[in-house]
């Protein structure tokens, strides 16, 4: 019944995932400010502080907000590009059950708000597709995955992202790069003005601090069983998801193949971001729910028997609940 209802537009969609988005709030909405680790980057130590002085209620209202703000985005951008076949309201259902599978998700952390980043990335490289004025959009996406370095360093990634993404979606001259190029380097080049200004000892420290570091990649840290049953579980069903996509690739438009491969190709250097944090802290993996979110909507909205899509949506939602339970608990 839950997928059949956001297959479509239905009102109650709307509905159901706000009261998702509120359970996890009251369940765990005390997850507070998380810090960077040694890796904490300048725009992010400026947001933590702006609202260090915020009661604890607030930090909770304020994650909320984003993660709700983050999912009625991605479904509105997939609608709008028609990056699924058909329009549905399942991508904001799936963010949301991801979104607040894990205490840890529902907190202010970097890749939170990197998440946020993400989805401005995401939307602008969409309208790049037979885009008559291309280079102000090659400036934007590469400015803000630099925004986003300087919020969480793994997030260097996303520059490698966004010039395949550009390779894919149009033919990419030596103009662009050199416009992409400045576009990356502009906000490094404010910050280490800014930090120079104020009489800071190592600006180029704070901008790239895996200069100070022993090591450049890192193994994962995660202790937590639980942790590790949640990926297991969504890469489960992240694996069928692709094969039934894979399946049918080649029946959609040009455009809207060109706009799934870009996401997919986020599964990738996320992945690969988890890497270069010091140590793979839980909320790392949370930037993952905007490609894992469209597999798995892509993957219900195409089935066609509705008992058997209701029954694999509860298997994952009750292993979800379970895990997320003892983690809590």
């Amino acid at each position: 019944m839950i997928i059949n209802v956001f297959k479509g537009s239905h009102p109650a969609s709307y509905i159901l995932a706000s009261i998702g988005l509120v359970v996890a709030g009251l369940l765990w909405g005390d997850g507070g400010v998380i810090g960077a680790d040694a890796q904490e980057m300048p725009l992010y130590h400026v947001f933590t502080v702006a609202i260090s002085w915020l009661p604890g209620w607030t930090i909770s209202l304020i994650t909320f907000c984003i993660i709700g703000a983050q999912a009625f985005q991605w479904n509105r951008i997939i609608a709008d590009y028609e990056v699924l076949h058909k329009k549905s309201l399942l991508p904001l259902l799936m963010f949301v059950l991801y979104a607040v599978a894990i205490p840890d998700f529902f907190s202010i952390n970097p890749a939170l708000l990197v998440t946020s980043i993400i989805l401005i990335i995401s939307e602008k490289l969409f309208s790049l597709y037979k885009n008559p004025n291309p280079l102000r959009i090659v400036f934007e996406t590469a400015f803000w995955s630099a925004v986003a370095t300087l919020v969480w360093f793994p997030a260097i990634t996303l520059f490698l992202f966004v010039l395949i993404s550009w390779i894919i979606l149009k033919n990419v001259t030596g103009r662009d790069l050199l416009v992409g190029t400045i576009g990356f380097l502009l906000p490094f080049y404010l910050t280490f003005v800014v930090l120079f200004w104020n009489d800071h000892a190592s600006p180029i420290g704070v901008l790239l601090p895996v200069l100070s570091s022993k090591n450049v990649f890192y193994p994962f840290l995660i202790e937590s069983k639980n942790v590790w049953g949640f990926i297991a579980a969504f890469g489960t069903f992240t694996c069928i998801s692709a094969w039934r996509i894979n399946k049918n690739f080649y029946k959609n438009a040009t455009r809207v193949r060109l706009f799934q491969q870009t996401t997919y190709l986020l599964i990738i250097f996320i992945t690969a971001a988890l890497f270069i944090g010091k140590g793979a802290m839980t909320y790392s993996f949370y930037p993952l729910v905007i490609p894992i979110s469209l597999l798995l909507s892509y993957f219900f909205l195409l089935g066609k028997q509705n008992w058997w899509e209701e029954l694999l949506f509860m298997i994952l939602f009750i292993t979800t609940s379970l895990l997320s339970s003892s983690l809590l608990f």
